[in-house]
C-alpha cells in the first residue's frame, strides 16, 4: 500500500514539475495522445516530431498555439490542424513485389521512407543447426534458394566423358526494315534472346503543339513519355525579377477601377488580391517559353491562366505589363488583343527596385476587410492570413508562422505563411509541410543606410550653392543651373502628359488606393489632384522650368493655396500606357528660385512631406472611351 502511495505521489511530481517548471509550464494540448482527439481539441495541432519548446524542452506530438504561457512556446517539423492525414505520405511497399507503390495521399509514407524499408527479406545458411536464419538485407539470398541448398551435401562430381565437337550455335541479327530476327552465319551477329530484347523498332516520335499544348505525332522529337513531361508544365523556377510585392492598375476595357495587390513568393506562389480585398487568383507563377503562367496547385488545365509580359525600370519602381488570357484559353496574340472585352484581362504592376527608397507592403487594410466581412464562428477564414511577416505574426496570441505557404484542407487552398486558431475558437484546418514556430522570430539585419545625396542651396547675395542639410535644396547641377538667374516659369504643358492619369503613391507611408491626375487638353493648365477617396485634394496652375527638367505647381486652393511644389519628373512609353513618374518637393512660398525642389526621386520617396506618384495614361486614343 505505502509502495502504491509512493508511486502515484512520484507521478504526480513529475506530471506537476517538468524541468523544474510549475504547473503554469505544462503544454495543456500535451494530454492527448493521437492526432485526432488533438486536433479536435480546442487551440491544438499535430506535430509528425514532438515539438520542442524555447526553453530546450522536448514536448509531445500535440501542442497548444495559445500563448497563454511565454515558456510554451514552440516549434516542429510538419504541423497540421486538419485530417492527420500527411498529403505528402503517398508510397506504400508491396510485400509481394517489395516494390513501392502509390497509395492515396495521407494512407501511405514518403518515398524516400518507402524505400528505405522496401526490401525483400533474405537468408544465409548456419552451418551448425542447418538452418535459414534472416540476415541483413544486401546479404544472402531468398529463402527458398537459401531451404533448397542449406545442410544438404552435394552429390559426387561425375567424371567428364569426352564429347563430340558440337556445331556453332545459330546467330540472328535485326532487320531494320521490318524489326524482326533473322538467321546469320555463324560468327555474326548474338542469340535470338539478346536479338529479340535490341530488335525494336524506334518510338514514335513526338512535339508539343503550341497551341493545343498536348504531344502531338511528329516527324522528329523525343518520345511521348518524354514530350508529356515538358509539354504544358511551365518552369517551376520563379523568375528572380518577380519575386516581392506589386501594386498595379486593370487596364483593359471595362477594367475595376481601384488598387490590385500582388505577391509572389520565393517558392513561386502568386496572390493577386482584387481592389475589394478579395483574392482574385491564387496558384503558383512559372514561364513557359515567352509567356507567364497561373497554374492551380493541382496543374488543372481548366484553371491555367497563360499570359505575355514585359517589364521595364522606371525612376523607382519596376514596371509589369501583363496581358492576360481566360482561365483555360490560349495567351492573347499580343497587348491589344487583351484589351478588348472577354478577350482577357491587362495589368499594370510596379514593384520596388531599391528596398532603402522604396518599401511596398500588401496594405493591411485589404485584409482586414476581408475578415471584417467574417461572423463569429465562420471557420471559412484564417484570421492569422493578416499577418505577412514572421515577426508580427507569432506575437498574435494563436498564430504561428509556417516556413513555407500553409495548405488549406477544406479545398487544398495554398495560403499565406502565418496561420492558426481564430479568437473565438473556431479554425480553417491547415497543413504546414515545413517548419511551423510560434516563438519570436529573429528579423534579418537591415540592409545599410546609405549617406544621404548631398543638396544645396542659392545663397542670392553671393550668387552661389552652398551645401544644406539633407530634405532641402536641389542637386548641385540643379542649383548652379538657376542660382542667382532669375527663373521665369513657362505657363505650359507638355502635351504628353494633357489627358486622364491613374495613379498610385509610392513614397514611404503612401496612401494606398488609385489616384487620378487630370490636365485638361487645350489651353488650360489648372490642373485637379483626387485621391482614392473620390475627394479633390487641390487644383494647381502647371508651370515649366528650367527647359522642361522640373514641373512646377501653384496650388490654387486647399490648405497649400497660394503656395508652390516644385517637383522631378520622367515619362516612360510602355506596351499599352505612357508612364508618368512625378516626385513632389515640400510646400514653399518660394516662387523665384529652384529651392525646395527634390534633389532626386529617392529623396521624395523618403523625406516625411515629400511625394512621389506612379501614373499611366493610355497610348492610343481609340482605347480612351473605354479606359482613361
Amino acid at each position: 500500500m505505502a509502495k502504491a502511495w509512493l508511486t502515484a505521489c512520484l507521478l504526480l511530481i513529475t506530471l506537476v514539475v517538468v524541468n523544474g517548471r510549475v504547473p503554469n509550464s505544462v503544454d495543456p494540448c500535451s494530454i492527448w495522445q493521437t492526432c485526432n482527439e488533438c486536433v479536435n481539441a480546442t487551440f491544438c495541432g499535430w506535430c509528425n516530431d514532438d515539438v520542442v519548446y524555447v526553453d530546450g524542452r522536448n514536448g509531445t506530438h500535440c501542442a497548444s498555439v495559445n500563448k497563454t504561457d511565454p515558456a510554451n512556446q514552440w516549434q516542429c517539423q510538419y504541423f497540421q490542424t486538419s485530417s492527420c492525414k500527411n498529403p505528402l505520405n503517398t508510397w506504400h511497399c508491396n510485400n509481394k513485389s517489395w516494390t513501392c507503390e502509390q497509395v492515396t495521399p495521407g494512407d501511405g509514407v514518403p518515398i524516400e521512407v518507402c524505400q528505405e524499408g522496401c526490401l525483400a527479406p533474405t537468408y544465409i545458411c548456419n552451418n551448425q543447426t542447418f538452418q535459414c536464419d534472416l540476415t541483413t538485407p544486401g546479404h544472402g539470398s531468398s529463402l527458398e534458394v537459401c531451404l533448397s541448398t542449406c545442410g544438404k551435401i552435394p552429390p559426387p562430381v561425375a567424371p567428364a566423358v569426352p564429347q563430340p565437337p558440337r556445331s556453332p550455335a545459330p546467330t540472328y541479327d535485326c532487320d531494320n526494315t521490318t524489326y524482326t530476327c533473322k538467321r546469320v552465319t555463324p560468327g555474326h551477329g548474338s542469340s535470338l534472346a539478346i536479338c529479340l530484347v535490341e530488335c525494336k523498332a524506334p518510338p514514335v516520335p513526338f512535339e508539343c503543339d503550341p497551341v493545343k499544348l498536348v504531344c502531338v505525332k511528329s516527324t522528329t522529337g523525343p518520345p511521348q513519355q518524354i514530350c508529356e513531361e515538358t509539354c504544358g508544365r511551365p518552369s517551376n523556377v520563379t523568375p528572380h525579377d518577380l519575386i516581392g510585392v506589386w501594386r498595379g492598375l486593370q487596364i483593359n476595357a471595362n477594367y475595376q477601377k481601384g488598387e490590385y495587390d500582388m505577391t509572389i513568393t520565393t517558392k513561386g506562389q502568386v496572390m493577386i488580391y482584387n481592389p475589394d480585398g478579395t483574392i482574385m487568383v491564387a496558384g503558383f507563377i512559372g514561364k513557359y517559353g515567352d509567356e507567364l503562367w497561373i497554374t492551380s496547385p493541382d496543374n488543372d488545365p481548366s484553371q491555367r491562366i497563360r499570359g505575355i509580359y514585359s517589364i521595364t525600370n522606371a525612376p523607382e519602381t519596376k514596371v509589369l505589363t501583363w496581358a492576360m488570357g481566360l482561365p483555360g484559353q490560349e495567351a492573347p496574340v499580343d497587348f491589344d488583343d487583351a484589351m478588348f472585352i472577354n478577350h482577357g484581362q491587362e495589368f499594370i504592376f510596379i514593384s520596388c527596385l531599391d528596398p532603402f527608397t522604396c518599401k511596398f507592403n500588401p496594405p493591411q487594410d485589404l485584409v482586414s476587410l476581408m475578415l471584417s466581412k467574417r461572423k463569429v464562428g465562420d471557420s471559412s477564414v484564417d484570421q492569422c492570413q493578416q499577418w505577412l511577416n514572421c515577426s508580427i505574426c507569432v506575437q498574435q496570441q494563436t498564430c504561428g508562422w509556417c516556413d513555407v505557404p500553409v495548405v488549406y484542407s477544406d479545398n487544398n487552398e495554398v495560403g499565406g505563411q502565418c496561420a492558426g486558431w481564430n479568437q473565438d475558437a473556431t479554425k480553417r484546418p491547415f497543413v504546414c509541410p515545413g517548419v511551423y514556430s510560434i516563438i519570436n522570430c529573429t528579423p534579418p539585419p537591415p540592409p545599410p543606410t546609405p549617406p544621404p545625396a548631398p543638396t544645396y542651396l542659392c545663397n542670392v547675395t553671393a550668387q552661389a550653392c552652398y551645401l544644406t542639410t539633407p530634405g532641402h535644396g536641389t542637386s548641385f547641377a540643379v542649383c548652379n543651373a538657376t542660382c542667382g538667374r532669375p527663373i521665369i516659369p513657362t505657363n505650359s504643358t507638355p502635351g504628353d502628359l494633357r489627358g486622364v492619369w491613374r495613379g498610385l503613391a509610392i513614397e514611404n507611408g503612401y496612401l494606398s488606393g488609385e489616384w487620378t491626375l487630370k490636365i485638361p487638353q487645350g489651353l488650360s493648365n489648372v490642373i485637379d489632384i483626387i485621391d482614392p477617396e473620390g475627394d479633390r485634394i487641390f487644383s494647381a496652375n502647371l508651370f515649366i522650368v528650367a527647359g522642361g527638367a522640373q514641373l512646377w505647381l501653384q496650388v490654387i486652393d486647399g490648405v497649400n493655396a497660394g503656395k508652390w511644389i516644385k517637383t522631378i519628373w520622367g515619362l516612360q512609353f510602355g506596351e499599352e500606357t505612357k508612364m508618368f513618374t512625378w516626385a513632389w518637393g515640400l510646400p514653399t512660398t518660394d516662387g523665384n528660385t529652384a529651392n525646395g525642389t527634390p534633389a532626386s526621386f529617392g529623396q521624395a520617396m523618403l523625406y516625411p512631406g515629400m511625394m512621389e506618384f506612379f501614373w499611366i495614361s493610355c497610348l492610343d486614343s481609340k482605347y480612351s472611351k473605354h479606359i482613361c
